[in-house]
């Protein structure tokens, strides 16, 4: 044994600031170490990795100093500014030379190891990063000769070396580089599979079927495997759009809410929410679904208060101020508009400015029930109406009769899809639906002998036949079809009108006082009576013994006359509150402005005096410049808006009107889902679903790539994913372990085993890195609630 062998060395572990003194072994297997130093050197970075770790390590913004980076920009010294700060101390640029090639300083903080905080090294004992996360600032050439012989700076080497003989370091080093890539493809999947309203179960086997048909490898990267991630994925994904319109919302000057009561098919009490703004994006008026919130969650019954606070908190919780909510519309129920206690008045003392509306189509439907609830037969005919429907709807063999009656009176004798074409089903009459009464009395006075002749055909045997066959078999009643039948489209059309989005308030009345026009000359002409008097004579079969007396067409008019000025007195009722604040608005209809000087001298003041008292209450200043300001602009209007008007936005049948038309340009120039198969959907999952399904653009189009970006970066920063170390890292934490190699028989009597050794480590690490078998993870413990303890990845 030479003499080098016998002899004792004493190494120092830099981080630790321990020694530990190797005396010589004994045994015939008894083993020497040869010097650390001589050892790392075989395991060095070339220049391009050590440039690749600098640029990957450290921000591009510091000042770098590497043996292998001043090399090739002549760089041979420190700022004047850094020797200035280490005063007294004194970093030597020639300390860092090819045998240093690790070393790297950094101005401002101090002297790295290149391995060391690629791989985060960190002592056991003490938790130091000295060279790693945190700089070493003892500026001494014995510093760097002792981290270079310490045991965690040859671990570092260590695992260079293991990934760089992995026969698994490609695939580790594509998953990685992968990662976005797949997560962006997975959520695109679920953003396509919500917005086509697959249920959310699918999710895993849709991914398997792109990746297998389609050949997508890259999803086999994807191993969030808990129900709890994939459903986080789908609320990031609506949380994004959520985000984004927050972010538009918080743009604009103003914005209104939009709210009403909803019960699923779950029996849950939520609140549906969506905000009006104006997009300086578009450059248009924006309608946007904004939350879906239980309100019995934390309250115990859904009351004005409750309202009241589930929408404040929605705002104020997304930092939306309650200074620019200017617009509060609902439904008109009690607990909405209540005066004194209902949530209009309690978020009007929040913002004195708020305008409270009562949404007009909820208005003309409930003046139609109440219509209907006057006049007694009315609604007797809208139950028995209902009642056929059932009757049909619940039976396949009873339906069927009824369209084999149906396509018999009509002598139509076609066979497949034909038939199909031609036969038609009765409709649902439902008086919360505005339009489902006009078309089950459509569906019932076109097939009218078609249902009483099926009727006719179980009355027999089935008591529910036998009594909707006594109610329809009768003048009074088809009577009644025949007068809703001309009375119900009229009422229709004004409620589409209605919906269109194109109403103003300036359009409001001129549009009531049409339709009661057209229902007063329908009066006048007594078109259904006389109509019902023609074909009831063309009647046949079952229903050939109805016929017209003098007495039962006098019934039938009254009735028509009674129903008439009920509608008229009740349409009238629910329209004769109108704000005022509302009605000046109308000033800004460009088709309104005068063009006679002595006329447009005055126009709008008395309209903006309204809207300077309540805008500007308590700052007449502000008032004053308000009006001011007027006084030039309705001269724009007429002079430089009005000539410009489209024609498109003149026509009746536009979505946009003149005075909606206006006012964007002034801004401009500023600069169901949850169904019976998926009732166990939870609020938060429903409201994501909705603001995809209302919100989001069309699946691969660019701004739905935009949002699934964000959603991904949202998922990501939304806590740390746990990922399984690599075992070199979690084998450096332990105590640093000195291994003694006979020099003279290193090579023969290792190698067989290093090379194994070598190989089963990269096995172990390609498992945990690719968990394809880890022991820690369990699929039968997935959570459907949480993937906090199966996020591995």
């Amino acid at each position: 044994m030479s003499k080098a062998n016998e002899e004792s060395y004493h190494v120092v572990d830099s981080c630790s600031g321990t020694s530990t003194e190797n005396s010589k072994p004994e045994g015939p297997k008894q083993q020497t170490c040869t010097p650390p130093t001589d050892v790392n050197e075989t395991k060095a970075w070339s220049p391009e990795e050590c440039r690749n770790a600098l640029t990957t390590l450290f921000d591009s913004s510091k000042k770098v100093h590497n043996v292998h980076v001043c090399g090739k920009t002549d760089c041979t010294s420190i700022s004047h500014q850094e020797e200035q700060r280490l005063i007294p101390k004194k970093f030597q640029h020639n300390w860092m030379t090819a045998k240093r090639w690790w070393l790297c300083y950094i101005e401002g903080e101090g002297m790295y190891c290149l391995p060391c905080r690629k791989y985060g090294m960190k002592h056991p004992q003490n938790q130091k990063e000295v060279f790693a996360a945190t700089p070493s600032v003892r500026m001494k050439i014995n510093a760097m000769n002792v981290h270079s012989t310490c045991n965690l700076h040859t671990a570092a080497l260590d695992s260079a070396v293991m990934q760089k003989s992995s026969i698994f370091e490609k695939e580790i080093i594509k998953k990685h580089e992968s990662e976005n890539i797949v997560l962006e493809q997975v959520f695109a999947t679920a953003y396509f599979q919500m917005k086509s309203f697959i249920a959310n179960q699918h999710f895993i086997p849709l991914l398997t079927h792109i990746q297998t048909t389609f050949g997508v490898e890259n999803l086999k990267y994807f191993d969030y495997n808990s129900k709890g991630s994939h459903q986080e994925i789908f609320q990031t994904l609506g949380q994004a759009l959520k985000n984004d319109v927050i972010n538009k919302v918080k743009s604009a000057g103003a914005y209104g809410v939009l709210t009403d009561e909803v019960s699923d098919i779950s029996v849950t009490e939520n609140l549906v929410t969506f905000i009006q703004f104006f997009s300086r994006e578009s450059g248009s008026i924006a309608t946007q679904f904004l939350a879906c919130n239980n309100l019995l969650a934390n309250f115990d019954s859904p009351n004005a208060e409750a309202i009241t606070s589930v929408i404040v908190n929605e705002l104020e919780g997304h930092g939306l101020s309650m200074e620019k909510f200017t617009g509060f519309t609902s439904d008109g129920a009690s607990v909405m508009m209540g005066k004194r206690t209902g949530v209009a008045a309690r978020l009007k003392e929040i913002n004195p400015v708020l305008l409270n509306v009562h949404c007009i189509c909820h208005r003309l439907a409930l003046a139609c029930t109440d219509s209907n609830t006057d006049l007694k037969y009315i609604s007797t005919v809208e139950t028995v109406l209902r009642q056929v429907w059932q009757f049909l709807d619940n039976s396949p063999k009873r339906m069927a009769t009824y369209l084999k009656i149906q396509a018999r009176l009509k002598a139509i004798h076609f066979e497949g899809k034909a038939f199909k074409k031609i036969s038609k089903r009765l409709k649902k009459a439902v008086s919360t639906r505005w339009l489902s009464f006009e078309a089950a009395i459509k569906a019932v006075f076109e097939d009218y002998e078609s249902v009483l002749q099926t009727l006719a055909f179980f009355k027999d045997t089935d008591a529910v036949a036998s009594g909707l066959f006594g109610k329809m078999k009768n003048l009074k009643f088809l009577g009644v079809v025949y007068i809703l039948n001309d009375i119900l489209p009229i009422l229709a059309n004004l409620s589409k009108d209605f919906q269109t989005g194109s109403i103003t308030f300036a359009t409001i009345v001129p549009s009531i006082n049409r339709t009661k026009d057209k229902l007063k000359d329908l009066l006048e002409d007594n078109a259904p009576i006389e109509r019902l008097s023609k074909d009831v004579e063309s009647l046949t079969d079952v229903c050939s013994d109805i016929k017209m007396n003098p007495r039962e067409a006098k019934e039938l008019e009254n009735l028509f006359a009674s129903y008439i000025a009920a509608l008229i007195e009740n349409i009238d009722r629910r329209f004769c509150e109108s704000s005022p604040v509302l009605e000046a608005f109308n000033i800004f209809d460009p088709m309104m402005v005068p063009d006679q000087r002595e006329e447009i001298r005055y126009y709008g003041q008395t309209q903006m005096q309204v809207l300077a008292e309540h805008y500007f209450r308590d700052k007449p200043e502000e008032g004053d410049r308000l009006k001011a300001e007027w006084e030039g602009l309705k001269y724009h209007i007429r002079d430089g808006m009005k000539p410009h008007i489209p024609v498109s936005v003149k026509s009746p049948e536009s979505k946009t009107s003149p005075t909606e038309w206006c006012i964007l340009q002034l801004l401009r120039n500023t600069a169901a889902l949850k169904t019976r198969l998926r009732n166990r959907l939870s609020t938060t999952m429903l409201e994501s679903l909705m603001h995809v399904c209302i919100n989001g653009p069309e699946p691969n189009s660019p701004e739905a790539k935009q949002h699934v970006k964000s959603a991904v970066k949202l998922w990501l920063d939304k806590k740390e994913r746990r990922k399984i170390p690599p075992k070199q890292q979690r084998a450096s934490a332990s105590a640093p372990v000195l291994t003694l190699v006979n020099a003279g028989v290193q090579t023969d009597v290792t190698e067989g085993n290093d090379e194994l050794t070598m190989i089963e480590t990269a096995v172990d690490i390609a498992i945990q890195k690719l968990n394809l078998a880890s022991k820690e993870y369990d699929p039968e413990s997935d959570s459907e609630l949480s993937d906090d303890d199966c996020c591995g990845n």
